[in-house]
């Protein structure tokens, strides 16, 4: 489960400009086995493997796996992946995207943050 916290946490940093929280400042321990037992089992599968992927895929760019790299190089192979010619690694990154999310909107504070906002 570490390596999941990693990605979340590298999918979804904070905003301070809308004051939006990071997916690290949620309990994601506690997120992920909540996660594992509620998630249907595709959608499980699906994160392992973006997890999988996300983190082992920078060891082919950059010679070290996701958690090993700084902030911005971090940032960097996480846009270009986001950004890939190839839509299944497109969608890997916006899978992890989403269970950030999920998790994020776990918290106390990102429900105020949000409270009242209409799209």
């Amino acid at each position: 489960m570490r390596r999941a916290a990693q990605v979340l946490s590298a999918v979804l940093p904070a905003c301070p400009a809308r004051g939006t929280p990071a997916a690290g400042d949620a309990d994601l321990d506690g997120f992920l086995v909540a996660f594992h037992a509620a998630a249907p089992p595709l959608l499980r599968l699906g994160f392992a493997v973006a997890v999988a992927v996300l983190t082992w895929l920078p060891v082919v760019h950059t010679g070290r796996p996701l958690h090993r790299l700084d902030p911005d190089r971090r940032d960097a192979c996480l846009t270009a992946y986001a950004r890939s010619r190839w839509w299944s690694l497109r969608q890997l990154v916006l899978v992890a995207k989403l269970v950030a999310c999920f998790a994020v909107f776990r918290t106390a504070a990102a429900r105020r943050t949000f409270a009242g906002v209409r799209a």
